[in-house]
């Protein structure tokens, strides 16, 4: 047997692709990466921190965003949906609305997605 070769697409291609589907994917260096739904814990999780960031940051210039925020990396080559991103200042956004200047992102940790976060 070989093993199935890996198809590697365009960001231009991504972000068309993405536009059209109801689903979200991550694209790391030509890459699709199926994001996987959350569990309940998951959301718990994801939803406290949000809170006492924005509670933490709501007197700044600062503003959290949640997983449906998709973050282009510097290189332009990867594109995630991180579980919280923190922009202070004015978010920087493209033209299709992918957020370029996150000061820090956050990640809450599975066993199936860890090895993938943690990258």
């Amino acid at each position: 047997m070989t093993a199935a070769k890996k198809i590697r697409i365009s960001v231009q291609e991504y972000l068309d692709q993405e536009e059209k589907t109801l689903s979200k994917n991550e694209f790391i260096e030509g890459r699709l990466v199926a994001t996987a739904g959350s569990s309940p814990t998951h959301n718990l999780i994801a939803v406290n921190c949000a809170s006492v960031a924005w509670f933490a940051l709501k007197n700044k210039n600062c503003r959290v965003f949640n997983s449906d925020q998709r973050v282009k990396s510097k290189s332009g080559h990867a594109f995630v949906y991180p579980d919280i991103s923190i922009v202070c200042g004015t978010p920087e956004l493209d033209s299709r609305g992918n957020l370029s200047n996150p000061k820090v992102i956050f990640e809450v940790l599975s066993d199936s997605t860890e090895k993938h976060d943690r990258s």
